[in-house]
């Protein structure tokens, strides 16, 4: 065996070039590491980069240019050298005499004869811990998440709680294991809310009125598998159980008619159980540019989703020799979501990207409202209220233009690294609708418009950091029967506002799950 690279000094990133002619690595004989070339046949070395951070992971393409990612004050950056010429190593002295201030490497680091090997044992990491506050319905909701991997990354844990101070509280709980193809998840929650309301009951010639305290808590565990076929291309399969339940407490109520009070009572039941089979999944095609996430310019988006749903909902209440109990109406369907997007640059100015989404839903038979698929919201019609459309029929088409604001921000302000700023306009235009009562019709589709902007930002140079805010409007003034006030709700045109700050912009995935969950507490 003959070294190639055996100095006193740190030699890391070997990259051999497509030739295979030269050997491209960062070192730090001055005391900054540097990118160099090593000519494979002659042994010539020559120094390409002169920094003050560090220019470490060198690549090279068939041209001879050469990316490099550096470190500096700002956090880590990535330059492109067009042929790079050899650069007098005297300019990039940091510290004299540095090559004396490396200890020699005389240490012995060959395996010793006694050492006991075992198998490895599934040994978690330290937990992490990432505080977490929700603004909920008008109340601030603070909260944690906990993370912890395996060393091996074949397994991984998530957990998290927010609480308010009306003990409304989610709870959520995720494993996977990786141990085998497809990997294995089980996936958990439960959310409580509390609301208050007052129920008028007629007696004769007069109605009292009862305050009562009603709670909803829903529990839902999900078990199932996935497969990764490609880096992008997804495939899970997942068994889903559900159990919805309620608690009202009425309050002591007097009665000036008889001139008594009437005692509190809590009385409990369940409103749904269910069950389904999910079947997804999720082709990420999107072109890989440094702008991939902030504003696509080629490429797609792919989401296939199926359910079977089975599940047994609260239809009335009857007497029975135990008291009152649940009577239930079961509903067995199959729903089928589809989510495409193409992206595309604009010919004429590159840094400006568009795209065209279709989302469509189907339910195939009729289900109680409280099972219909919404079509307005932030994953939805921005313009619209999340429940203001809704139907076992489901169809989106949107339009989207963005283009750079700020491309190169290159600020750092505290733990954050600012890099870009990107602005946006979008169009919508869909509808849902049942066809029991209400023929597809393109006169009664929807229609808004909004503006958008997006800043990308590093947490730690390390974690993306990715904000949005959006406004839209609607062009349309809808009505929307509500089955559980049992009256028409009015939607007037006015603009709707939205924020985030996550790990990415996109959140289809994430949110289609979060108003699944919604839709069945309210």
């Amino acid at each position: 065996m003959e070294f190639i690279l055996n100095s006193r000094v740190e030699e890391r990133y070997p990259f051999v070039s497509p030739d295979g002619q030269f050997l491209y690595y960062a070192a730090s004989p001055t005391g900054i590491y540097n990118i160099y070339r090593k000519n494979l046949q002659t042994g010539q070395t020559e120094l390409l980069t002169n920094v003050t951070g560090g220019a470490l992971m060198p690549a090279v393409n068939v041209e001879g240019n050469l990316v490099y990612a550096c470190y500096d004050s700002l956090g880590y950056h990535i330059y492109q050298l067009e042929q790079p010429k050899a650069i007098d190593p005297q300019l990039a002295v940091y510290q004299k005499n540095y090559l004396a201030t490396i200890p020699e490497k005389n240490f012995d680091n060959s395996l010793p004869h006694d050492v006991q090997i075992h198998d490895y044992k599934q040994t978690f990491g330290k937990v992490h811990i990432l505080p977490r506050l929700m603004l909920d319905y008008g109340t601030i909701k603070p909260g944690f998440y906990l993370v912890s991997d395996d060393i091996l990354n074949k397994f991984s844990l998530i957990g998290g709680a927010t609480v308010n101070k009306d003990m409304d509280y989610d709870l959520y709980g995720y494993f996977q294991m990786n141990i085998f193809k497809p990997s294995v998840f089980v996936e958990v929650f439960n959310t409580s809310a509390n609301i208050g309301d007052t129920l008028s009951i007629s007696r004769g010639g007069y109605a009292l009125k009862y305050d009562r305290d009603v709670n909803f808590d829903l529990t839902e565990a999900r078990v199932g598998m996935q497969y990764y076929f490609r880096s992008n291309i997804k495939f899970s399969l997942a068994g889903v159980w559900r159990r919805y339940n309620a608690k009202i407490y009425t309050k002591p109520t007097y009665d000036p008619y008889r001139q008594r009070w009437e005692e509190p009572f809590t009385f409990h039941y369940n409103y749904l159980k269910g069950y389904a089979v999910e079947f997804k999944a999720i082709a990420d095609m999107i072109k890989m540019d440094v702008n991939k996430h902030i504003a696509p310019s080629g490429g797609r988006y792919i989401s296939f989703f199926y359910s079977r749903e089975m599940s047994d909902f609260l239809e009335d209440f009857v007497l029975s020799g135990l008291g009152v109990t649940e009577k239930y109406k079961n509903y067995t369907y199959n729903q089928f979501l589809v989510d495409w997007e193409e992206y595309f640059t604009n010919p004429f100015w590159h840094s400006h990207s568009f795209s065209v989404r279709v989302n469509a839903g189907y339910i195939d038979r009729k289900v109680d409202s409280f099972f219909d698929l919404y079509a307005g919201g932030l994953i939805g019609m921005k313009g619209y209220s999340y429940f203001s459309i809704e139907g076992r029929h489901k169809l989106i088409l949107s339009l989207a233009y963005r283009f750079p604001v700020w491309r190169n921000i290159d600020k750092l302000l505290a733990h954050l690294y600012f890099d870009k700023l990107y602005m946006g306009f979008f169009f919508e235009y869909g509808d849902a609708w049942n066809y029991l009562d209400k023929r597809f019709s393109i006169a009664n589709f929807k229609k808004d418009v909004g503006v958008e902007l997006r800043l990308n930002t590093f947490s730690y140079s390390l974690f993306p950091t990715r904000f949005f805010v959006q406004a839209a409007y609607p062009l349309d003034e809808i009505q929307n029967y509500d089955g559980s006030r049992k009256r028409l709700i009015n939607y007037p045109q006015q603009w709707r506002f939205y924020f985030g700050a996550l790990y990415d912009f996109d959140l289809r995935e994430r949110l289609q799950s979060v108003g699944h969950g919604l839709r069945r507490l309210f």
